[in-house]
């Protein structure tokens, strides 16, 4: 049963071989992230082409550049530290787009490219 807390907790035991060397003999593993979880989602070929794209400049004036490389960019959402979406592009134009309505302080931005998300910091002048 999910979220079935009664019982004895699995025991894992530690891959030393894919584990990174600085955690071999770090008992502190479990203690920080609990019992390791099996589920946990890996990053793939198609992940991290994804997400090997670059915002700039940042701290941003008038215009904000998002280099994707060969990654076709869907949208592209911008967030105020609140959380309200404060523009949204679903086309740009030579991959910029123009942040000078924006008042100064720290937003969000919401890439999509190819079905997939990345969430980014950029800081508005």
């Amino acid at each position: 049963m999910i979220g079935d807390t009664s019982g004895t907790p699995p025991t894992w035991e530690m891959d030393t071989e894919t584990l990174p060397t600085a955690f071999v003999d770090w008992t502190g593993l479990s203690t920080v992230y609990g019992a390791l979880n099996p589920t946990s989602a890996t990053l793939s070929v198609d992940d991290a082409l994804a997400s090997k794209f670059s915002v700039y400049p940042n701290p941003a004036t008038d215009f904000l550049t998002i280099d994707a490389g060969n990654v076709e960019i869907s949208s592209v959402s911008v967030f105020n530290i609140l959380g309200a979406k404060v523009l949204e592009l679903n086309e740009l134009v030579d991959n910029k787009i123009n942040v000078s309505s924006l008042t100064s302080g720290i937003y969000l931005l919401e890439v999509v490219q190819a079905n997939k998300s990345q969430i980014i910091r950029m800081v508005k002048k």
